[in-house]
């Protein structure tokens, strides 16, 4: 169906009440080329809004290129980048390192910071991505016992204007981790930037009740020690808290595990939870992920 609207002069495809020019409704195929303005471009080319209009620009190359820096062991990575020939801007994510479990639950994702800094080639970068958070160890595990600790910072460094995400918050053995609020830097107008918290960790939760004995009349309560937090872009990715289960049999030693804590995995992610402060024995909470920075340019 094809409508003219004499009066305003535009024309309808499968459109009564064509409000522009050329109104469809549907879908287009073109054999030929895409004018604006009486330009149709070159090779490469797209179209990109000015507003009021279209008009034909480069594809642009600026942050196409990337550098990770993160580490693999208990200490910050540190790294210094230098600024390519041609570079006039780059853009800084980072991730703070995620808390370590403990018996009150997951720890938490470590705070997320982006920020875009104009730049002269040659210009150095000062980087350093977080340490992860560690899980709480007691009871005579090899190594000995061991507190939670809190994910650490990953900060940058641009001619004198710093910016870090601060790591998530160690459970404690009450309570899960929480996200730590940081004291927010105003930056420089010529320096844009986002900023994101990262999540908490889950406190222990019931999961159900079941009955693996031959005495149904006495049920098992079967517990979840709390998963950890995530970091922006790495959901869910936190560690499992460890599951464990209440025996209701006076003749049974209540509480025993059923399966582990497990470690964060992603970046930025909170270690998962161990079993309830009032059992004996040895336990180990999840740790934390590291942190992460990336450099686009």
């Amino acid at each position: 169906m094809i409508v003219l609207h004499a009066g305003a002069q535009n024309v309808g495809v499968n459109k009564t009440n064509p409000t522009e020019a050329l109104d469809v409704n549907g879908n287009i195929n073109l054999n030929g080329t895409i004018k604006a303005n009486g330009m149709q471009g070159t090779a490469g080319q797209v179209l990109t809004s000015t507003g009021a209009g279209v008009v034909w620009n480069n594809m642009s190359n600026e942050f196409k290129n990337v550098r990770q820096i993160y580490t693999t062991g208990t200490s910050p990575q540190g790294y210094n980048f230098i600024v390519p020939a041609g570079v006039t801007r780059v853009m800084v994510e980072l991730w703070g390192g995620g808390g370590g479990g403990n018996t009150g639950g997951g720890g938490a994702g470590g705070n997320y910071r982006a920020a875009i800094f104009p730049v002269v080639p040659g210009a150095l970068i000062s980087i350093a991505a977080a340490s992860a958070g560690l899980g709480v160890v007691t009871g005579n595990l090899v190594g000995g016992n061991r507190q939670a600790t809190n994910g650490g910072n990953s900060s940058v460094s641009v001619s004198g204007t710093v910016l870090a995400a601060v790591g998530g918050g160690a459970a404690t053995n009450t309570l899960p981790g929480v996200s730590i609020k940081e004291d927010l830097v105003t930056p420089p107008a010529n320096i844009s930037t986002y900023y994101l918290p990262g999540t908490s960790g889950d406190a222990v939760a019931p999961l159900a009740l079941y009955f693996p004995t031959s005495n149904v009349a006495e049920p098992n309560e079967l517990y979840q020690a709390g998963n950890g937090g995530y970091s922006y872009s790495f959901s869910n990715m936190g560690g499992s808290g460890g599951i464990f289960y209440n025996y209701t049999q006076s003749t049974i030693s209540n509480n025993q595990e059923y399966k582990k804590a497990q470690d964060a995995q992603g970046f930025g992610c909170g270690g998962g939870g161990t079993r309830s402060a009032g059992i004996t024995g040895t336990r180990a909470a999840g740790n934390g992920s590291p942190g992460m920075a990336m450099v686009r340019f």
